[in-house]
């Protein structure tokens, strides 16, 4: 690939390397080509410009010979000869400035569109391709001063740009060395003196700022007789009278980082994106649902929809999507995760969820609701709930719910149908070109309602038929369908038709396979979809090929996919119940080994909880079916085998009730499985605060373990009785309880579980006041824990504790900056927020208020995201901080920095059994 950089010393490079041209007339010449890509440049231009003086006898042909020369460098088929010159044939983006200007007006074109974080980043990539001034081998050559200047000018018009959208962002202390300098060398630039003025004002220097408008107003004066424009005069008057409008707006950078990008572009659609758009910005309108047709493009009009009003809600647009569940009892559980909200011990997650947003001004965009319809009154109640809350939802049926504008979405246009099958088609790599009225893309559309999906999926096949072939083969499905009007039931049956027929497309193998692939939801591995369809790679990539599988990327492995739609129409090609049923047994047994073989502990960990992340609906589709089926022990096993990922995800409840269910019909038997059931029952229901409940668990998990010699549950269920103890004051117990957990641990070779078992020994040994043990355990844990250092947080937040409590401020602090990084890197927000708690009162007591403030406000935050409380020792250390913080900066400053004004919960204050304070984490 050929690059041609004028924008400083001329260099050229082919493929990334660089290309010599060193002769200074071939420079030259390659300089004239490069200003006018695409334009002849005749041979007496040519000789003007490299002897404007006295051109020698030989100039034709040194020409000649130039041109030799930079088709060497440039390529043979650079350039072309033509009367009466030559031509540069490369694409103007080969060459450095034509993409620089590209980039100046999107970044231009952003920050009126009011994107401003886009616009900075498009115009720091433009300037980024700068590396000295431009044509700096020819700047002083008459024939290029006035080209130089005009790239130069740009230039300084992309700064300006750039410093504006940092403005734009609250910026302004960053840009103003930039503007001293660009103010310095372009005096009579009225904007730049402006922008100066303003980001001086809003830096607190008024005095500075006016002095810089009287600064300019003087140049102007003295260097045209000009007195200033009307902007610099009223950006004085108001900076006199301090008016608010100067002040930056609170930018809402995160208002659409949580909508998903789709990964083609949407097409037509701008007359419903507009009006919707309205819709949800009406104060009178809370809860509209956009409703057609499976495969009519609700989502992506949705998404649209939702990133062209984000900027308007506070609060941003947030993203939820339900086609992967089934049971509407886990609506509220998918919008919490979707807004961050984790389960506590003292609510419901329903209560939680109404508590995070009854303040907020945000726009809920809930994605396929018609297949949990039962769960609408949910929605109601969060509309109740949240006065600034606005509900967008998209389904197949309308919801029925009092205040519900009801905005049903029609098929494309039938030019929009054509744009879309020919970008489809192309993609696919088919070639079709436009024949007016009697164009087969018209007539294919026509036949298809110009329904989005279905013409995806016919434009799939433009790489193996031709339009006329396509159209032969629809217009016999189409036909049945009669002359009737075409109502939202007809479009369902045309897309209905158009999949039957794409489907009719396929091989008897690939039926079959498609059949087996709508038993998973949420998408699949390459590998599972491999094993349940009893299948090949090559099948799966037909199937990917006519558009009837989606291939995903997940944190670099693929995933295959399926439309809810073409999901629904799928199942229907099993040949019967029977072969229905035995691809649903080996869904359901590949993932009882997954969830068996998954490593959630030690080194694998973090992989291991990715992999269970991106497959768990199809872990829970896995059990619910099993217990449908009467198959409890199955459902037991992948519940039991992830008690951990409950734990560490905080699916506390869920968890519980996995296991609960089967475990109460029996399943488990007397052996091993159930065992580690009760353990895991029992951890749980201690996360959960239900101490009393947990006990229970955790001594018949020990007798369960005994009778079948388990050593895990039995090690794993005296931590839980002695964390209860513990929590209880009975701290006698609880060290009787760890060091037995400690001895199996130590007698089975357990290393993890002996290291778990010394870590909680250092905490009891800490709340009894034996500090000199604590430490000695907690280092000890540092240098002996295996498996992920994040593992670590524990003993390091108590050892660093343990050093403030006894004055050592510095020494303490190191240990808690490991524990939050640690903690961070891993997502462990609870312990990030402990840490940051600490950190916060040495920054307070050492009189950095402001760095307090800041990480005060972080705190808050992490807790506020997982639902977690404080013990009574932490919360009072952050209330402190927060107290004398306050104090010192004053309550307006301090609310700026923190981000609010709140004070935490502490856990006694959440949970009157004294709540957990350790972790059952085995």
């Amino acid at each position: 690939m050929l690059d041609i950089c004028v924008l400083g010393p001329l260099r050229v490079t082919r493929d990334g390397e660089d290309v010599p041209v060193t002769a200074a007339k071939v420079r030259t010449l390659a300089l004239v080509f490069a200003t006018r890509p695409r334009d002849i440049v005749s041979v007496g231009r040519l000789i003007d410009v490299l002897w404007p003086d006295d051109p020698p006898d030989s100039a034709k042909k040194l020409i000649h010979v130039y041109i030799s020369q930079l088709r060497t460098a440039f390529g043979p088929e650079s350039i072309s000869t033509v009367a009466p010159g030559y031509r540069l044939d490369v694409p103007p983006a080969t060459i450095d400035a034509h993409r620089f200007e590209l980039l100046c007006a999107e970044a231009q074109h952003a920050l009126i569109a009011g994107a401003a974080s886009v616009a900075r980043m498009v115009a720091g990539r433009a300037l980024d391709l700068w590396r000295g001034p431009a044509l700096a081998d020819v700047a002083t050559d008459p024939s290029f001063i006035a080209e130089a200047a005009r790239l130069t000018d740009l230039q300084i018009d992309c700064r300006a740009v750039r410093i504006d959208a940092e403005l734009e962002l609250g910026n302004h202390a960053l840009v103003l060395a930039d503007l001293h300098r660009l103010s310095a060398e372009h005096p009579f630039r009225e904007h730049l003196r402006e922008r100066l003025a303003l980001a001086l004002y809003r830096c607190g220097r008024q005095s500075d700022a006016l002095a810089e408008l009287a600064a300019a107003r003087r140049d102007l004066v003295d260097g045209f007789g000009l007195d200033p424009g009307r902007r610099l005069a009223d950006l004085e008057r108001a900076i006199l009278d301090q008016d608010p409008a100067l002040d930056v707006a609170q930018a809402n950078g995160a208002a659409t980082a949580r909508l998903p990008v789709p990964a083609s572009r949407l097409i037509g659609r701008e007359h419903e994106i507009e009006f919707i758009g309205g819709l949800v910005q009406r104060d009178s309108v809370r809860l509209v649902t956009i409703v057609g047709a499976g495969g009519s493009g609700k989502t992506r009009v949705a998404l649209a929809v939702a990133r062209s009003v984000a900027e308007s809600f506070a609060d941003g647009a947030v993203f939820v999507e339900l086609a992967a569940l089934r049971d509407p009892n886990l609506v509220v559980s998918a919008i919490a995760g979707a807004l961050g909200v984790a389960e506590t011990s003292e609510e419901s997650l329903a209560v939680a969820v109404a508590s995070r947003i009854q303040s907020r001004d945000l726009l809920l965009v809930v994605d396929n609701f018609e297949h949990v319809i039962d769960a609408a009154v949910e929605l109601t109640r969060l509309l109740s709930s949240a006065p600034r809350l606005t509900l967008l939802v998209t389904s197949r049926r309308v919801l029925h719910l009092t205040g519900e504008h009801v905005v049903p979405l029609s098929p494309l246009s039938i030019d929009d149908a054509m744009v879309l099958f020919h970008e489809r088609a192309d993609e696919r790599g088919g070639t079709v070109t436009a024949g007016g009225s009697t164009d087969p893309v018209r007539a294919i559309c026509t036949r298809l309602d110009c329904l989005p999906l279905a013409i995806e999926l016919a434009a799939a096949r433009a790489a193996m038929l031709t339009p006329e072939e396509l159209l032969d083969r629809l217009v016999g499905e189409v036909s049945e369908l009669g002359v009737g009007p075409r109502d939202a039931p007809a479009r369902q049956r045309t897309l209905e038709q158009t999949l039957r027929w794409s489907t009719e497309l396929l091989s008897a193998t690939e039926r079959h396979t498609m059949a087996c692939c709508s038993v998973f939801t949420g998408g699949s591995t390459l590998a599972a979809a491999e094993v349940v369809c009893a299948t090949s790679l090559d099948v799966l990539a037909a199937l990917v090929d006519s558009s009837l599988l989606q291939r995903m990327s997940n944190s670099g492995d693929t995933r295959l996919a399926m439309l809810e739609t073409v999901r629904a129409h799928a199942d229907g090609l099993f040949q019967d119940a029977t072969t229905r049923r035995a691809a649903q047994l080996r869904h359901r047994q590949h993932f009882v080994g997954l969830a068996e073989t998954v490593v959630l502990k030690g080194e694998g960990q973090s992989e291991g909880l990715a992999t269970i992340d991106a497959d768990i609906d199809n872990l829970r589709l896995a059990m619910d079916r099993a217990e449908l089926d009467g198959d409890d022990a199955a459902a037991l096993r992948i519940a039991t085998a992830l008690y951990r990922y409950w734990y560490l995800r905080g699916l506390f409840r869920e968890g519980r009730d996995r296991i609960t269910r089967p475990l109460e019909h029996g399943a488990g038997g007397a052996g091993p499985l159930r065992a580690l059931a009760l353990r895991a029952l029992a951890g749980l229901q201690f996360m959960l605060g239900d101490l009393e409940r947990a006990r229970a668990l955790a001594v018949a998990g020990i007798e369960a373990g005994l009778a079948v010699d388990d050593h895990v549950s039995i090690v794993a269920c005296h931590t839980v009785l002695g964390l209860i103890a513990k929590e209880q004051g009975a701290y006698a117990e609880a060290g009787e309880h760890f060091r037995q957990s400690e001895i199996v641990a130590q007698r089975h070779g357990l290393e993890e579980d002996v290291v778990v078992a010394n870590t909680n020994l250092g905490e009891l040994a800490f709340a009894t006041g034996d500090l000199a043990q604590a430490r000695r355990r907690w280092e000890t844990t540092l240098v002996t824990q295996g498996g992920p250092e994040a593992n670590l947080t524990f003993a390091l937040l108590g050892l660093g504790a343990l050093a403030l409590q006894e004055g050592r401020l510095d020494e303490g602090e190191r240990h808690l900056i490991r524990a939050r990084d640690l903690a961070r890197q891993a997502g462990f927000n609870h312990n990030t927020a402990m840490a940051l708690v600490a950190l916060a009162g040495i920054a307070s007591q050492r009189g950095d208020d402001e760095r307090a403030a800041v990480v005060i406000g972080e705190a808050h935050e992490l807790l506020a995201a997982t639902g977690g409380k404080l013990t009574t020792e932490d919360a009072a250390v952050l209330e402190r901080a927060a107290a004398a913080t306050r104090d010192h900066l004053g309550s307006e400053r301090f609310d700026q920095l923190a981000g609010h004004s709140g004070r935490p919960s502490s856990t006694s204050e959440a949970n009157p059994a004294g709540g957990p304070t350790g972790a059952p984490d085995h």
